[in-house]
């Protein structure tokens, strides 16, 4: 006989995922955008992106979810991240913007709201730019050096600005250091510094 295809676990959730309904797929795709996330809070993104609760329902039987009162589980993280890879970037992008309008309504997390509006970028923001270096400070002073890496990278990608994203990235590199990855660490902070001599050769006032 013929041997049993070989198919990654990712691909098998996907294709589980194909075979629900159009609105399954998307309400799905929002939930596993929204990351954790009360129940009550997901409602309100679920409807704000044209969605219902009740579609996740439909989860349990191609066992990706149970759904619950207490919220949605994904019965593997590789199920969820086929439902957020359902949407396209723009839907995903969407998605993102209505939780982080959600969860800043009901005062949640500013980390979350501000990671939340970053991805919900379709380009460079210093608004958001500086809201996500102030997530990266914070992580920085409770000693999470990774997160607070992650952050200033993110804000130097924001930064439209070539002397603030080269003083984000050198941020970005020193916790990276902090955090022992010490060739991440070189990569950020030979960029800060190419960066900066750009800035230097058209405005050596900088």
């Amino acid at each position: 006989p013929d041997p049993l295809p070989l198919t990654s676990a990712g691909a098998a959730y996907a294709a589980l995922l194909a075979g629900a309904e159009p609105e399954v797929r998307r309400s799905a795709g929002i939930t596993a955008t929204a990351g954790e996330i009360d129940p009550r809070r997901l409602h309100e993104v679920l409807e704000a992106r044209g969605s219902t609760w009740a579609d996740l329902a439909a989860l349990e039987p191609l066992g990706l979810a149970a759904v619950g009162r207490d919220g949605v589980r994904w019965r593997h993280p590789l199920a969820r991240a086929a439902a957020r890879d359902g949407l396209d970037p723009e839907q995903r992008r969407a998605a993102h913007l209505a939780t982080a309008e959600v969860l800043e309504r009901s005062d949640g997390d500013p980390a979350a709201i501000a990671w939340h509006y970053v991805r919900s970028a379709g380009g460079p923001d210093p608004v958001l730019a500086e809201r996500i270096s102030a997530v990266a400070a914070t992580a920085s002073a409770r000693g999470a050096h990774v997160a607070a890496a992650e952050a200033y990278e993110a804000a130097a990608a924001l930064t439209p600005d070539v002397a603030r994203a080269a003083d984000a990235s050198a941020c970005a590199g020193i916790e990276r250091w902090h955090a022992d990855d010490g060739a991440r660490a070189r990569e950020l902070l030979e960029h800060a510094l190419q960066q900066r001599e750009i800035v230097e050769r058209h405005d050596p006032q900088q």
